[in-house]
C-alpha cells in the first residue's frame, strides 16, 4: 500500500465482506473499558471475526472495525497541507474523549507526502518481519460519543497498521493529551514498535485529532473529491437500478471520497522573533523551532458552569528557516 488511495481500492475489492464486518461489530463498555462485541450472526463475516478473536488479536478485531465503518460511512477525508502539519503536531488537545468532536463518525487525514518524508523511519514489516524503510500515509480516526472513545489507526505504506484506542478508564489520564504524553503500551497481537516509529505514530495521530477538532472550532465544508465523477456515478446508479443490476454502481458511490475542509482561510500558527534578537549581534544563529499551543475547553457563563472549545495556537521562530538546516534545534515539552 503505496498510498492512502490504494488502501481504498484494496477496500473496494472486499466491499461486502467489511459492510458486514461494521455490521457486526460493536463497541461498547465492559468493565468500566471500550470493548467490542458481535452484534449479529453474519455467516460470512463471524469467522473472520473469531479468528482474530481465537488468537487474541485485538489489533486485528480494531482494524476489521475501521475498515467496516469506511465501507458503510463512505470515506470523508481531510487533506492538510505541511505547514499545517507542522502546527497541528505541536497542539495538546486538552479535551476529553467526551468533549472531544469531529465533523464525521469515522474520518481520514490524509498526510502531504512532504510531512510524510519528514516521518520516514525504520520499521519491522509485521508481515514479512523484515526491517524496511517506511513512511506513515494516513490516520482513521473513528469518535464513538456513546462509550466514549477514539478508535484510532495510522497507516504505514508496506501496509501495516498502528491501531490505538483513547479513553479514559485510568482516572490520571484525563484529556486525550495526556493519553498521548503516556502512550507506550499497545495491545495484544500488535507488532514491536521502535522508539523512533512509535514517536512517529504518536506526532502524526496528535496532528490528526487536533485536525478534526479545529474543522467543527472553525467550521467545514464537504464536497466530492472529483464532481465530475460524482455525477457520473450518481447517474450510473440511477441506471443500474432501472435494471435490476446497481450492486457495483452503489459499491463505486460508497466508496467515493468526499474532501471535508475549513470553510474559512485560517492560520493555525502564529509567528514571533526569537527572543534576545534585538541589541549587539553575536554571531549567532538560532534555527527554526515551534512552541506548543494547545486546544481546551473554557469555563464560561454563571458560576463557570458552560464549557465552550478554545484554541491557543502554537508559535514558530524563524518558519522561513523550515526548509532549511536547523543550526540549533531546541525540543521544548510540555505546553506554555
Amino acid at each position: 500500500m503505496k498510498t492512502f488511495k490504494s488502501f481504498l481500492e484494496l477496500l473496494k475489492k472486499s466491499h461486502d465482506l467489511w459492510v458486514r464486518v461494521g455490521t457486526c461489530l460493536r463497541s461498547e463498555l465492559k468493565d468500566g473499558q471500550p470493548s467490542f462485541y458481535v452484534g449479529t450472526h453474519d455467516p460470512i463475516a463471524k469467522p473472520w471475526i473469531e479468528a482474530a478473536w481465537k488468537h487474541g488479536n485485538i489489533t486485528a478485531i480494531q482494524e476489521f472495525f475501521l475498515n467496516g465503518r469506511i465501507c458503510t460511512e463512505g470515506p470523508k477525508i481531510f487533506r492538510p497541507t505541511y505547514e499545517q502539519c507542522l502546527a497541528l503536531e505541536q497542539v495538546e488537545p486538552r479535551v476529553s474523549a467526551g468533549e472531544y468532536r469531529q465533523p464525521y463518525p469515522t474520518m481520514i487525514v490524509d498526510l502531504p507526502q512532504r510531512y510524510q518524508e519528514k516521518l520516514r523511519t525504520t520499521i519491522k514489516n509485521d508481515l514479512t518481519n523484515e526491517m524496511v524503510s517506511s513512511v506513515p500515509v494516513a490516520v482513521c480516526i473513528h469518535h464513538d460519543a456513546v462509550t466514549p472513545c477514539l478508535v484510532c489507526a495510522t497507516y504505514w505504506d508496506t501496509g501495516s497498521a498502528v491501531v490505538r484506542t483513547i479513553h479514559h478508564c485510568n482516572n490520571n489520564l484525563p484529556t486525550i493529551a495526556d493519553v498521548f504524553n503516556n502512550a507506550g503500551g499497545l495491545p495484544p497481537g500488535s507488532y514491536d514498535l521502535g522508539e523512533i516509529e512509535e514517536d512517529n505514530s504518536i506526532s502524526c495521530l496528535r496532528m490528526a485529532v487536533n485536525s478534526l477538532l479545529l474543522l467543527v472550532h472553525y467550521g467545514h465544508r464537504v464536497a466530492p473529491e472529483n464532481p465530475s465523477l460524482h455525477t457520473r456515478l450518481l447517474r450510473y446508479a440511477a441506471n443500474a437500478k432501472k435494471r435490476g443490476h446497481d450492486t457495483q454502481a452503489k459499491v463505486d458511490l460508497q466508496l467515493e471520497p468526499h474532501l471535508v475542509d475549513f470553510e474559512q482561510n485560517i492560520t493555525l500558527y502564529e509567528t514571533r522573533p526569537a527572543h534576545g534578537e534585538r541589541g549587539e549581534p553575536t554571531g549567532r544563529t538560532v534555527g527554526f523551532y515551534h512552541v506548543r499551543g494547545h486546544i481546551r475547553m473554557q469555563a464560561y457563563g454563571p458560576g463557570s458552569t458552560l464549557r465552550k472549545q478554545i484554541f491557543v495556537k502554537p508559535y514558530m521562530v524563524h518558519p522561513e528557516l523550515a526548509r532549511g538546516p536547523v543550526t540549533v534545534n531546541y525540543t521544548i515539552k510540555g505546553a506554555l
